[in-house]
């Protein structure tokens, strides 16, 4: 697993031989660890034995102590990958959190946003009907309007009409 945080690594730029590549590889197949963890348990097995033998060269050795050195490399050196691996999961932990919140903050920003338009929708719903009713209103006064003025202008010709016999009468 790949997280994005800062590390210090020096192997890409560190030249080795193809026989230590090798050897290295050899070893982390053996144990059957992932390329970068294996890396990590033998630098921190190396970096502890080196340390542990200036220590020992200093005292006299025994089989004991020899044999109890290795251990605690061993140990340091799984200490040492396992405190790695810790800190990538905080970091993703940390990374998930950060997400988490901000599809909670948003999915809050669009329930707001949906209340706002279907309380836009009743109200444009209701105005709508208002004007239904305007527009039927304004019909039927309409359809008044034009039986009115067909029968005007039925009174109209029907005047004219008597006007015009009444002259033709006088005549």
């Amino acid at each position: 697993m790949s997280t994005s945080h800062p590390t210090n690594s020096i192997l890409p730029c560190l030249p080795i031989s193809v026989e230590l590549q090798q050897k290295l590889n050899s070893i982390i197949q053996q144990n059957n660890w992932e390329q970068e963890n294996g890396l990590r348990r033998i630098l921190g097995a190396g970096a502890e034995f080196f340390a542990q033998s200036e220590k020992a060269s200093e005292n006299t050795g025994t089989l004991e102590k020899d044999d109890l050195i290795q251990r605690v490399i061993a140990a340091e050196s799984v200490i040492a990958s396992l405190q790695y691996r810790l800190y990538e999961k905080e970091c993703a932990n940390k990374n998930w959190k950060l997400s988490s919140g901000a599809i909670q903050t948003e999915n809050i920003g669009l329930r707001k946003t949906a209340f706002k338009q279907l309380e836009r929708i009743d109200a444009l719903t209701l105005r709508n009907k208002q004007l239904e009713k305007e527009v039927k209103d304004i019909s039927t006064q309409m359809d008044a309007i034009q039986c009115r003025s067909e029968s005007d202008q039925k009174l109209g010709l029907l005047s004219f009409i008597k006007n015009y016999l009444s002259r033709k009468k006088r005549e």
